[in-house]
């Protein structure tokens, strides 16, 4: 591992190169390998490098392992995982031709993104009405209202970017009112994907784009904890709305220090830094912890494939069990953490196992997409799809359970709605 005692070079190598890579993808294909890449890069490369770069060692958030070990595992991880992603080619003919396919598909289609979108809003509020066990699936049908205003955005709707507009107001509205942000990132990012495919952005757009979403982003963590501590706190009030929280979040963390302040910075590597729960899991496992060797990734297998009346003891995706038996970190009640891929992959199989780990599930997400863009030949609206098939998957934060059970979930639910669309509505989406 003697390579890795002096990664400075190599971390930013390897940051710059998934990040150059998304510029130069986004505009001729949808974009979702480069995208999730590039977010696996930053939260297990470039989060904890800076860790051990800017972080005092006594700090709560400091890298629990050395970095030659860390990232033993980490870049090797990463670099694996890009390359499965990579090995299996889309089945377009060409980008170009599939886009312009697609909106004269959608030209005289306005009203079916009206219907999702519409369908999508009444799923969103009739999901609290049913049992838990539904809960997952009305979250998939309330998505619906996205890819709806990505179909209503591509056709020649005279409204289309006011509906666009309208259907994000409302993740705004949602993403501030529950003080949750994760879901408002992923489709802003989605909708960047799809702006850069069908508008042909220059590379200079692109990446001042991209610099102006990571500013959003760094802002959006700056006050994102003393917003969400006032919310949950019980602040707002007949006299203290939640927009007068927002605005002192805004002036106690921003305006009054500057945006990139110490502080700040400090709290946006804690965000983006996945590797401190990888490196409590490498600390912790084997030493106290015997490695799964593959158990959990069976369990999650099977989580996936059947349904619960048949397997009423599956683990459950996003749960606390494998979090704290291998990182040996207790989680607060009401506190959701998840080992992330990587760090699930080396609880597994250790470091050169967990590395190569990584390789397949890149192929399989590249088999998925690669599906997907065979089946857009005869039905283009597919590629529309995608971000709802890929919203967890993408995520460097979620177990191996939880990406592979969306990518499967949301492929049925797919299905499901094209088939009711056809069969019962007598409308080909």
């Amino acid at each position: 591992m003697s390579g890795y005692h002096d990664p400075v070079l190599l971390c930013i190598t390897v940051t710059a190169f998934s990040v150059v890579n998304f510029l130069l993808e986004i505009g001729k294909t949808i974009g979702i390998r480069s995208l999730t890449f590039m977010i696996a890069t930053v939260q297990w490369v470039l989060g904890p490098f800076l860790s051990y770069s800017l972080l005092d060692p006594f700090d709560y958030y400091y890298m629990p392992v050395p970095q030659d070990v860390y990232f033993a595992l980490a870049i090797p991880g990463v670099l694996l995982f890009a390359l499965g992603l990579y090995s299996i080619n889309d089945k377009y003919v060409n980008e170009a031709q599939l886009i312009a396919k697609l909106k004269t598909y959608l030209n005289e289609k306005h009203s079916v993104g009206l219907y999702l979108i519409f369908t999508g809003f009444l799923f969103s509020y009739l999901g609290p009405l049913f049992p838990g066990s539904l809960a997952f699936f009305f979250y998939l049908l309330s998505s619906l209202k996205y890819v709806g205003a990505f179909y209503v955005l591509l056709s020649n709707n005279n409204g289309k970017y006011l509906y666009f507009a309208g259907v994000f107001f409302f993740l705004f509205l949602d993403a501030f009112t529950s003080s949750m942000f994760h879901e408002l990132l992923l489709w802003l990012a989605f909708t960047f994907l799809l702006l850069a495919l069908n508008l042909k952005l220059k590379l200079f757009t692109k990446f001042s784009l991209l610099c102006l979403g990571f500013v959003f982003v760094f802002a959006v963590q700056a006050i994102k904890g003393d917003y969400r501590s006032a919310i949950w706190g019980g602040e707002v009030t007949e006299q203290v709305s939640k927009v007068d929280l927002l605005e002192s979040s805004f002036e106690t963390r921003i305006a009054s220090e500057g945006l990139f302040n110490e502080r700040n910075i400090h709290n946006f590597i804690y965000r983006i830094n996945q590797g401190w729960i990888v490196g409590h899991v490498m600390a912790y496992t084997p030493k106290y912890q015997d490695h799964a060797r593959g158990e959990t990734i069976m369990e999650g297998v099977v989580a996936t494939l059947l349904p619960r009346f048949l397997a009423p003891d599956k683990v459950t995706s996003g749960g606390a069990e494998y979090f704290e038996k291998y990182s040996g970190l207790i989680l607060v009640e009401g506190t959701s953490m998840d080992l992330s891929p990587i760090g699930e992959a080396y609880a597994n199989f250790a470091t050169m196992g967990g590395a190569t780990f990584m390789f397949f599930l890149g192929l399989l997400y590249a088999a998925v997409l690669s599906l997907v863009s065979k089946l857009s030949f005869t039905t283009p609206t597919l590629i529309l799809w995608i971000p709802l098939l890929f919203q967890q998957a993408i995520k460097a934060e979620s177990d191996i359970t939880t990406g592979i059970n969306h990518v499967t979930k949301a492929a049925v639910v797919i299905y499901l709605v094209y088939w009711v669309a056809k069969n019962i509505f007598k409308v080909k989406l």
